[in-house]
């Protein structure tokens, strides 16, 4: 439609405007209710192909991260990595900016954490530095946990029931993922277990993100 038309219709070509970055914005915002269970899903699949392009590795006996030290899986496993980072990222935004969670401060600093630990985790596969992978990788952890528990008391605090089933969902990741760690001693399994809950927690908040239009 041109100007002259929407003119002579004595329509306010601002307003169309507007409506238009709306309609758009809208429409942006419901589809990013899918990153997270998208980007998930990408990364067990980036894992399970690697496996199968690499079938010497021991899952049992190394980290997932061991994966970039074999020329087989390194660019897709580095890769695969990079990209589920920075969708994570972008993932915990959408979470916090939808539940208000940026005006809690204590929520907030271990949402910044997880945002640089993923970062350096991406940006810095084993094969580059191995040591600074690791502790970025474990303080990782850490914070998700912490920022999984909080995350999850908040929600009890608003929706109790809803957040139970999620204070759960992520209680036998977190349980489960660390009784693993303590059997094998090494992150593979444990990191197979978690990257498989949060595809089921990654459903919750997409279930979530009904009552957060």
């Amino acid at each position: 439609m041109t100007s002259s038309c929407i003119e002579r219709a004595g329509l306010d070509p601002g307003l169309i405007v507007l409506y238009g970055i709306h309609y758009n914005w809208r429409m942006v915002s419901d589809l990013s209710k899918f990153v997270g269970i998208f980007s998930s899903i990408f990364f067990m699949i980036c894992i399970f192909a690697c496996l199968k392009r690499f079938k010497k590795f021991e899952y049992k006996k190394y980290a997932l991260s061991d994966l970039a030290n074999y020329k087989e899986t390194a660019f897709l496993f580095n890769t695969g990595l990079f990209i589920t980072a920075v969708l994570r990222i972008f993932y915990v935004f959408i979470i916090m900016e939808k539940l208000s969670l940026f005006t809690n401060l204590l929520i907030t600093s271990f949402f910044y954490i997880i945002v640089i630990s993923l970062l350096i985790v991406g940006l810095i596969p084993v094969s580059r530095n191995k040591n600074i992978h690791q502790f970025f990788g474990y303080l990782l952890y850490f914070a998700s946990t912490i920022w999984l528990l909080l995350f999850h008391y908040y929600l009890l605090t608003k929706k109790f029931n809803l957040g139970s089933i999620g204070f759960v969902i992520a209680l036998v990741a977190i349980v489960g993922s660390a009784t693993l760690f303590y059997k094998h001693k090494k992150p593979a399994v444990p990191e197979l277990f978690f990257g498989s809950m949060a595809i089921l927690w990654d459903l919750f908040i997409l279930y979530l993100f009904s009552f957060y239009p």
